[in-house]
């Protein structure tokens, strides 16, 4: 059984845009997590404790997903559900993505640290 997403698919249910929004989220977040986590694991690997770290920076990835991405992915389809907009799957592409880029944003800049 193939699975098969259409941009063209318009959603206008809370429970549809906050799905499509989240399944970006966690996809982009995943495969960032992923690449951070090789490029650790390569550069940690002799490292008596460090060789640990990767297993964190994929924890730490896949955990941001299912709350903070959950959460925020809940928020914007409620605000496009109260307003009554339709969701686009560019849109849910856009906004998932765009959740993760912030998050990678915050990390670098350490803004979280002057707080």
């Amino acid at each position: 059984m193939a699975i098969y997403y259409s941009f063209e698919k318009f959603s206008d249910s809370f429970s549809d845009m906050w799905h499509q929004i989240w399944m970006w989220c966690f996809l982009s977040n995943l495969i960032t997590h992923t690449i951070a986590t090789i490029i650790a694991f390569v550069r940690l690997r002799r490292h008596k404790i460090g060789r640990f770290v990767p297993a964190l920076i994929f924890a730490a990835g896949v955990l941001f997903s299912i709350t903070g991405g959950v959460i925020t992915s809940a928020v914007i389809a409620f605000v496009y559900n109260a307003s009554t907009f339709t969701l686009n799957g560019y849109h849910a592409m856009l906004f998932g993505v765009g959740q993760t880029a912030t998050s990678l944003f915050i990390s670098f800049t350490r803004f979280l640290a002057t707080l």
